[in-house]
């Protein structure tokens, strides 16, 4: 009972097994064929009924007939189906029976793979030319055909020869690429022996200069040929010369060797990238922001061309390194307008590997409306100046000064200051005024010695002369400072007095007090 169980499982599992492997098949349209000097053709087609997508590949043992298929390589979804067409022919004269195998190896995305197989009969007759009377001078090759019956016809047996010769014509010169990029090789490969099908394969340095070929596979009849090609881009590699030797193989066996080469150029191109726009004023110095990679083969030391208002700092980058870096524009320099800002990068053999460029707008270094406040205080003229300074740069070296004045007036201007990106600062500015009017005066405001903004003043009346005006406008402003000093120097000179007082009347009792002393002796 037991050994009935153990039975009928193992009888289930392969029923199982048998399930899964033929879940796909390979079938042939013909059991028996015929032939008679003429080319047959089979058709092949494999189903695929898993639920899998899997990649066929057809190959045919043909014996003496020689054979290609037309296609002999294919995906084949889950639920549908692939053909091929095999032609086939016999060699000149032949007669007889040939047993054709046709083997397919199916494979899925991991790498597993089944073989199916299927075979065929093919009757060949020989060709009406080859049969010859036999009147005993016949010097030819023959044999008797396999027929029932009396017959005085023979056959004779010339026919090519069936061995495999292929060759492979290409430009014998090496062909120069440039890392990164492609080149197209093509080659003619030519059959001189047997129609099959040759597979292609690749060798040598094919993983350093990426090389593909345009075919693995190729059917050919004798003296037919086909134009391939094998592509190449190389990656990030040194500079040098790369081989590769193709093979032409017929059921494993190398039946001939053609050996490519190529010279791969450095490649040294880098990127840039810059800010798209920058909008700045005539008035002081400018950062563009960029960003530089290196899109080359070995480590470079980069310095930037750039035009004569901009400067900055070179950088060494690694290959495939990101770096950020400044353009410091000097906006005094360039005029009012649009410019094109070009900025270059150079390795040390002064090669420009990359190049970036962005708009820059200039605005004149104008504030088009200046805030001034004038009011009299005592005998003078306060101006209060408010300087704009509404861009994304700090205005430095900042003065401001009242010019147009005669020579009568007298002004106390500011120092030199900064105003701040997006910011307004308040100057105060003192004037004392002279005998005539000043009917042409106007505060100037001026960064880096150039002007910025300017505002005309009404006309502006004179006084009388008196006292130095600052002089006066030092009185006006430290009247309490300069009583203070006063009262404390009468308090010293007091206390001063009263002390030299007490110190001569004691001088004096100590005097009196001796001479009484003396009379009493």
């Amino acid at each position: 009972m037991v050994v009935l169980k153990r039975l009928a499982f193992a009888l289930i599992g392969l029923a199982l097994l048998a399930s899964a492997v033929g879940a796909s098949y390979l079938r042939v349209n013909t059991d028996n064929a015929m032939v008679a000097g003429t080319t047959g053709r089979a058709f092949v087609w494999f189903t695929n009924t898993g639920d899998e997508l899997l990649y066929v590949s057809m190959t045919a043992e043909l014996g003496e007939l020689n054979g290609y298929f037309d296609g002999f390589y294919g995906a084949v979804k889950p639920g549908e189906a692939k053909g091929f067409n095999l032609y086939y022919s016999a060699p000149d004269c032949f007669e007889g029976f040939q047993d054709v195998f046709i083997k397919a190896e199916a494979c899925d995305e991991e790498g597993k793979c089944n073989a199916f197989e299927e075979r065929f009969r093919v009757q060949v007759y020989a060709a009406d030319s080859c049969r010859v009377m036999m009147d005993g001078n016949a010097s030819y090759e023959y044999y008797s055909a396999p027929v029932s019956g009396k017959s005085t016809i023979s056959y004779s047996r010339y026919f090519d020869p069936t061995e495999y010769d292929v060759r492979v014509d290409a430009d014998p010169h090496c062909v120069e690429v440039v890392g990164g990029e492609w080149a197209r090789v093509p080659f003619t490969l030519f059959n001189e022996g047997a129609a099959g099908s040759f597979e292609l394969k690749l060798i040598g340095d094919k993983e350093d200069v990426n090389a593909v070929l345009s075919n693995n596979y190729v059917s050919l009849n004798r003296n037919n040929a086909a134009d391939l090609f094998v592509d190449v881009s190389p990656s990030r590699v040194r500079a040098g010369r790369y081989w590769l030797t193709l093979q032409t193989l017929f059921n494993g066996v190398v039946l001939a060797e053609k050996d490519f080469c190529f010279d791969v150029l450095d490649d040294r191109s880098a990127e840039v990238v810059l800010q798209s726009f920058v909008e700045t004023t005539a008035c002081g110095p400018t950062t563009v922001r960029g960003v530089a990679q290196n899109l080359g083969v070995r480590d470079e030391q980069y310095s930037f061309d750039l035009p004569e208002f901009a400067s900055a700092e070179g950088f060494y980058l690694k290959p495939g390194e990101k770096t950020e870096f400044e353009i410091v524009l000097n906006s005094e320099k360039m005029a009012p307008g649009y410019y094109d800002l070009e900025v270059g990068v150079r390795t040390l053999d002064n090669e420009v590997s990359g190049v970036g460029t962005a708009t820059i707008l200039v605005k004149p270094c104008v504030q088009e409306d200046l805030s001034v406040e004038a009011k009299e205080e005592d005998e003078f003229l306060k101006l209060v100046v408010e300087v704009d300074n509404p861009s994304s740069q700090m205005l430095g070296n900042v003065s401001v000064t009242v010019e147009g004045l005669p020579e009568s007036w007298e002004v106390l201007e500011s120092e030199l200051f900064d105003v701040p990106a997006e910011s307004v600062v308040p100057v105060t500015l003192w004037v004392k005024p002279g005998a005539e009017n000043a009917d042409n005066a106007r505060v100037v405001v001026s960064s880096n010695g150039k002007a910025i903004a300017e505002k005309e003043l009404d006309e502006l009346e004179g006084r009388p002369a008196g006292l130095t005006g600052f002089v006066t406008l030092a009185l006006s402003q430290n009247a309490l400072f300069i009583a203070a000093l006063v009262l404390i120097a009468l308090l010293v000179i007091v206390l001063t007095g009263r002390k030299e007082d007490e110190m001569a009347a004691s001088e004096g009792q100590k005097k009196l007090e001796v001479e009484k002393e003396v009379e009493e002796k």
